[in-house]
Formats: structure tokens, C-alpha cells, sequence
């Protein structure tokens, strides 16, 4: 992408670059080639981790970045909003000395950043003043992309000055205002270019330009200064290249262009052998047309339908993310899905795609998710937005469809709800399904305002609806729904099988069930409602899956998940209590202060809790006794940053996991017939001041709260020697009780069961 401030060039250079003068230079190496001196608003801090100022970088010591750009040193922020003296604006400015290029020629300004995870209010800017007497706030400030990824990489800003200017000064500007948020500046440069240095424009189009579908070449112009011989121009999607005469004003007539990103690169060199480069980013609109049929964000899933053809191999990305108009504001609690249509798609299927807030679950019913750990959506029942679009993940070059409950801004996506995207209202925010006509029209393009439209739009419990649109001579698709036993619904571990009942469509033969869980499978007849009475279940978590066929033998399925465990009594808060915290091993353990019987189900979650309802942007665990426990009984949850590797030592994890933070962390012990669906609380430890109002647990009796940011820290009192086990929950909730774990100890610490003193038996005679 192009930022333009006066001119500015991307300029790949090479050859003997000696007559290029170097005016000015900043690296934060305190060396005598650092001659650009500047002051900092507020001053430099470097203290409790909350930084703004000068660090030294390597791969070993700091996660966040890669090495600088120039050197070791670089200026870096760090959760700024902390600093003492910090503006009433949260803005903090790195501001240069003004340098005079009054004699100067042509002068290139050039500088590296990087960031991560900053949110919708925050941001990294820069600002160029030509003139010694202009106030900053009269400057245009130019915003620095966003960027999200957990290793921070540095990106090159290049600067053309134009040759009028008189003097230089740059202002560097940042709001970051959590923890999270962090990002630096390094190789500030001004340079005087030579008097023949190359100039080279692509002019038209402009990086991001969408050719039609139809269209299978383009025409790409500019200029170019000081070039001689020949220019050299290629597309490295396709791997064509070719030259042109190095005129003023030159023009490749047809450049080839695939249906994928297209990266076209044109690049001259002058007498001298110094070499300069600009290059634009085109897109094929491979024509594709799609719309989203159902969402739902307790089970977090989604469904769209294809409305034309789907070539093979294609890449759709589906972020939650907000859009401000112009981009994506990188919040690092949101995420993407990149789908890839595989082998292709025909039209009029539909795609869901399910649990897409678990990388180890989630599914989708046609192609395949690419599985990048760090892309997944977590779907807000309290007003999300999703939006499908080809290019890279929020790097948008065509939008297709987007859904909101939120009211999510369509400017600059060429979308318009009603048409091209749907509005959900607030009522429907947990989960809503299109429930309009999926046959009787001539062309798939004909369901796209239907689909689009709101008021065809219906309350969604269960898991989207797979069946897919018929046009022209085409058969309906099969459709099929569950509407019995809902979504999470919690069997008592008692009763071994239940009934699965819902509703069919245009379908033959018969309809086929299975239950995962246990291998169980059958079938009954077609009939509308149907009705499965026998379904045998396992203990923990069971998905049921029923699959539907067409006269063309076409399927479609639907899938519910059932858990058969032990609610215990909502008023047994207490019958557990935490015994450690290990965030440098992602584990932690608690005792049993109650016998708990066979199949007690436990849910844990590090999301926090707000007095009604978690949120939505951390994970969470589930635990199954499988055999009774008997009260001092000591578990273990070990591993559970990853569902691959997470164990317990009594009992079973069934399913998720739980990245466990050191910088301040809560984890809920609860149960409830869902996740984040609390019946009742048993316990809760807390490194950040977790919130209780609303849990029925408080701090020294059923929770406990430990210092802040501890990387390991396990329960040191007595295990034995008391009368009630409830005098546990009292030391155990008492942090002074609490220490690090012994070297010769488990992460958890000590594995010490828990006992009490029962009282003697007195038997008097007469």
C-alpha cells in the first residue's frame, strides 16, 4: 500500500550509492553517527515494564520485536498510558530538531516502525513540517498501518522531499494505552540524493486497484527520471516479466494478470548502475458472489452459501474485526478464519463453519480452514461483525458479504445492507438463521437480496442449517434441523440415553444419526417432525450428528452437542478450593473439599467475569471426575495451554484449555449446562482482582486472591490435623498460605492429599 506525503516512493537501490549524502541520522546506538538530536513528551521512562524510551533488543530477551533495523537499540513504547506526567491526551510525541536543506537538492526522509496490538482508539502517526515556524497541530499527521501479530516486524517508510523545501522536522506521535500495546521507531534518516538519482511512478492504477473479472491483462503507466536503457517490469504471482523503453513517460499495454493477488513490480536503473523500484498490488475480481445463511455465537459458528461458482483453491477470510471505513482497527482481542475452498465449490452450497473459537475443533462442512493457530473467532453475543473479503487477513482488496448485529460500518467495502450484507437486529444478537425460500428461482444471484434482508431472518439456538439453493432445473437440497435436546443441553450422568427429535425437508430415503462419542449410529424414516427415542450417550461431551439426502444424493447435515455429567447441589460453593497457580507451566490443581460424585462435571475459565456474564476473548476448560473422588483428594491440571497436551491427574480434561497469564490472571471454577453459562459457582483464585460480585464466592472463604503477576505460587499450609474439611477452605483461601513451589516440588507443588482428625468415639458404661 502507497502513503503518500508529498511524493513518497517505494525505492529498491543498489549499485554505487557514495554521492548520495547523508544529512542527518538517529539509531538510538549513542554513537557518533547519531547526529539528529530530539526531545520526548513525556520523558523518557523505563520502569515496571512500562516503557518509553531507549531498550536494546535481541531474539533471546524480548519476545515482542525482532532485532532492529539498525544496530541493537531502538526507541521503543510499552503500555504508555502508564507513564507518570503522561499528557491529559494519552498522546506521547517523539519530536526531531529541525534541519535546514535550504541547499540542498532532492532530500529522501526515511525511518522504520513497528506495532502490535493496538486497539480501536489507538495509534502510531507521523508528521512532516518543511518550514522552521508551523505548529505541529497545523501538520497533517499521517497514520501508520496497524499490525497484530504476535512477533512484531519493522516496515520502511520512505519519504520524498520536495525541492522547494527549506527545512525538515519530523514528529513522531503514539497512543497505546494497555499492556498489550506496544511498538518502536528506528534508522531515522534524511539524505541529499544525487543530482541524477532515478525516479520511478507507477501511476495508474493505484495499489489495490480490482480489475474486472473478464479483464485478463491490464494497462499499467507512470513515469520515471533519470532512467536510461530499458525498464524492467514482472508479476510475481504469475512469474511473466518483460521490459519497456525507459521513457519519461512510459506504458506496458497488456501486463497478464491472474484471478489471484497480483504483485507487479516495475524497476529502471540510471547511468550510474543505482537502481530504483515502485510496485502496486492488483486483484482479479474472480467474480464470485456469496452471503451469510446463519450465526451463532454460543456455539461460535457461521454459515454462508455460495452464489456462484467457487474456483478450487480459493482463499476467503472471514474477520470479526472492526472496520473504521478505511481499515481494520486490529483490536487483539478479535480474529480471522482463512477458509480455502479446496477442491472448489458449486453454487448454491452451503459452507459452515464450526467452533471457530478453538483451533482444535473447529470444521467446516465444505473446503478447509487453513490451521494457523493464531487466526480464530471468538463471536460476541453481545453485538459482533463479520466480514468475508479475498486479499490477506486484514488486508481487504474486495469485499464480499458481511453480517452485523453491531451495526458495523460498511464505508469503503462497496457493500450495502439489504443487498450485499445483513443487519441482525440487537434481539437476534446471540445466534440468528435465514429462514426465506432456498428454491423455486431461475438464478443463485436471486437469493442474494433475500438472503440480505433482515425480516427473512429468524432466532437461532441450534447449529446452523446445511441445507443448500436450488435455481432453474436444479433438485432441492435436503434440509434438516435438531430441535431437541437444545444446544449444550446437560443430561444427568444417571439417564444412559435421550431422545433427539426436529424437522426435515426435501428429502429421501432415510435420515441417518450418529453420536461421535461413542460410535453409535442408525436410522429412521423420513417424516416431518421426526424422532430418535433411543440415543445411548457417553459421560462428558457427545455430538449427535443427523444427515439428510436429495433425490440427487446430495447431503446435508446437522450436528448438536449433548454433555451427561453431575450438576452438584448450587449451594456447595466451596466444594472445591484452588491449591496452585503455574503460569510458566500453564497448569494448576485443587482439592476436592467435598466428595464428588462419579461423572462431576467442572468447567474453568480464565475470562472475566462482570458481574452478569464472562466476556468472550479468553478460553476455557472442562473436567470430569469419571469416578467418584473423595473429599482431600488433590487434582492436577497440567499442560492446558493446549488441548493436545493438557492432563489431569484424577479424572479426565474432556475438552479446551487455558493459556494462563502472568500478568494478571482469574480463573473460575463454575458449573453450568454450557460454557460461560454459570449455574454455580464453586471456587475462584485471582492474580488480578478478579471481580466476585454476582459469583456467591468471596475472597479468604471460597476464593483466593495472590499477589499480582506471580509466575508460580502453590498452597503451603496444613493438610492435616483439622475436623472439618471446610477449615481448609479458610487456609487455603488465605494467601499468606501461599508460597512458591519447592525445587523438588511439581509445578503444582506439594501432592500431599488433604485429611482431618475424626473425632473419637467415647463409649460410656454403666
Amino acid at each position: 500500500m502507497k502513503r503518500f506525503l508529498f511524493f513518497v516512493f517505494l525505492l529498491y537501490s543498489t549499485g554505487d550509492l557514495a554521492s548520495q549524502t547523508l544529512l542527518c541520522s538517529q539509531s538510538f546506538e549513542d554513537t557518533s553517527s547519531d547526529t539528529w538530536p530530539y526531545n520526548a513528551t513525556p520523558a523518557e521512562y523505563n520502569s515496571d515494564g512500562d516503557i518509553w524510551g531507549i531498550v536494546t533488543v535481541t531474539d533471546d530477551d524480548n519476545k515482542y520485536f525482532n532485532p532492529a533495523p539498525d544496530g541493537d537499540r531502538f526507541w521503543e513504547f510499552y503500555d504508555i498510558d502508564e507513564i507518570p506526567d503522561m499528557p491529559v491526551d494519552q498522546v506521547a510525541h517523539l519530536t526531531f530538531e529541525t534541519v535546514d536543506i535550504s541547499e540542498c537538492g532532492d532530500c529522501m526522509l526515511s525511518f522504520s516502525y513497528c506495532n502490535r496490538g493496538l486497539d480501536t482508539a489507538d495509534f502510531t502517526a507521523y508528521a512532516v513540517a518543511l518550514d522552521n515556524g508551523t505548529e505541529w497541530d497545523e501538520v497533517e499527521q499521517v497514520m501508520l498501518p496497524k499490525h497484530s501479530e504476535y512477533k512484531s516486524e519493522w516496515f520502511a517508510v520512505e519519504i520524498m522531499l520536495p525541492a522547494e523545501a527549506q527545512f525538515c522536522r519530523l514528529r513522531f506521535s503514539v497512543s497505546a494505552d494497555y499492556s498489550a500495546d506496544c511498538g518502536g521507531f528506528d534508522d531515522i534518516r534524511l539524505t541529499e540524493l544525487p543530482a541524477d538519482y532515478p525516479f520511478l511512478n507507477i501511476a495508474a492504477p493505484q495499489s489495490g486497484y480490482v480489475a474486472d473479472a473478464e479483464q485478463s491483462a491490464l494497462c499499467v503507466s507512470g513515469t520515471c527520471t533519470n532512467c536510461v536503457g530499458r525498464l524492467s517490469w514482472s508479476n510475481l504471482t504469475s512469474g511473466l516479466c518483460g521490459t519497456i523503453a525507459a521513457t519519461s513517460e512510459w506504458c506496458i499495454a497488456a501486463l497478464p494478470l491472474t484471478t489471484e493477488r497480483n504483485f507487479i513490480t516495475v524497476s529502471g536503473t540510471n547511468s550510474s548502475g543505482i537502481v530504483t523500484a515502485d510496485e502496486v498490488i492488483i486483484y482479479r475480481d474472480p467474480g464470485i458472489v456469496i452471503a451469510f445463511t446463519a450465526f451463532n455465537a454460543q456455539r461460535d459458528a457461521f454459515a454462508f452459501a455460495a452464489l456462484s461458482e467457487i474456483p478450487s483453491a480459493m482463499r476467503i477470510i472471514f474477520s470479526d474485526e472492526e472496520w473504521d471505513g478505511t481499515n481494520f482497527v486490529s483490536q487483539s482481542y478479535e480474529g480471522d478464519i482463512v477458509w480455502n475452498s479446496g477442491s472448489g465449490l458449486a453454487p448454491g452450497s452451503v459452507v459452515i463453519i464450526d467452533f471457530c473459537d478453538n483451533t482444535e475443533n473447529w470444521s467446516a462442512s465444505h473446503g478447509q480452514i487453513e490451521s494457523v493457530a493464531s487466526r480464530r473467532m471468538d463471536l460476541a453475543m453481545s453485538g459482533e461483525d463479520i466480514y468475508a473479503y479475498l486479499g490477506e487477513p486484514r488486508e481487504p482488496l474486495l469485499f464480499l458479504s458481511a453480517l452485523s448485529t453491531a451495526g458495523g460500518e460498511l464505508a469503503g467495502t462497496g457493500l450495502c445492507y439489504g443487498e450485499s450484507a445483513v443487519a441482525i437486529p440487537a434481539s437476534q444478537s446471540s445466534g440468528a438463521e435465514y429462514d426465506g425460500p432456498r428454491c423455486g428461482y431461475d438464478f443463485y444471484g436471486q437469493y442474494r437480496p433475500l438472503l440480505c434482508d433482515h425480516d427473512n431472518w429468524k432466532t437461532l439456538a441450534l447449529a446452523p442449517n446445511a441445507a443448500g439453493f436450488a435455481a432453474g432445473d436444479d433438485p432441492a437440497t435436503a434440509s434438516i434441523s435438531i430441535l431437541t435436546p437444545e444446544i449444550g443441553n446437560f443430561v444427568d450422568y444417571t439417564v444412559p440415553v435421550i431422545a433427539v427429535s426436529g424437522t426435515v425437508a426435501n428429502a429421501v430415503g432415510h435420515i441417518v444419526w450418529s453420536n461421535a462419542a461413542n460410535g453409535a449410529n442408525g436410522e429412521v424414516a423420513v417424516e416431518n417432525p421426526w424422532s430418535i427415542d433411543n440415543v445411548a450417550l457417553e459421560p462428558g461431551e457427545n455430538i449427535l450428528t443427523v444427515t439428510a439426502t436429495n433425490s440427487a444424493d446430495n447431503a446435508t447435515a446437522a450436528s448438536i452437542k449433548a454433555v451427561r455429567g453431575l450438576l452438584l447441589d448450587n449451594s456447595l460453593a466451596g466444594a472445591i478450593t484452588f491449591t496452585a497457580f503455574n503460569s510458566a507451566t500453564d497448569s494448576f490443581s485443587f482439592v476436592a473439599i467435598h466428595d464428588l460424585p462419579q461423572d462431576t462435571i467442572i468447567r474453568f475459565t480464565d475470562e472475566e467475569w462482570d458481574r452478569i456474564a464472562f466476556g468472550t476473548g479468553e478460553d476455557d476448560l472442562v473436567w470430569s471426575s469419571l469416578a467418584p473422588v473423595a473429599a482431600g483428594t488433590l487434582i492436577a491440571i497440567t499442560n492446558c495451554e493446549s488441548s493436545a497436551t493438557v492432563g489431569a491427574t484424577e479424572g479426565v480434561v474432556i475438552s479446551g484449555r487455558l493459556s494462563i497469564s502472568q500478568n494478571g490472571e482469574d480463573i473460575y471454577a463454575y458449573q453450568g449446562i454450557a460454557a460461560r453459562e454459570p449455574s454455580a459457582f464453586l471456587a475462584a483464585v485471582s492474580t488480578g482482582n478478579g471481580d466476585l460480585r454476582g459469583t456467591g464466592l468471596h475472597y479468604g472463604e471460597t476464593a483466593v486472591a495472590l499477589e499480582k503477576n506471580p509466575t508460580a505460587q502453590c498452597y503451603c499450609g496444613d493438610r492435616s490435623g483439622v475436623q472439618s474439611w471446610n477449615n481448609y477452605l479458610l487456609l487455603a483461601n488465605n494467601s499468606e498460605n501461599w508460597s512458591i513451589p519447592a525445587e523438588d516440588e511439581p509445578p503444582w507443588g506439594s501432592t500431599t492429599a488433604f485429611s482431618i482428625i475424626k473425632a473419637a468415639t467415647v463409649l460410656l458404661l454403666r
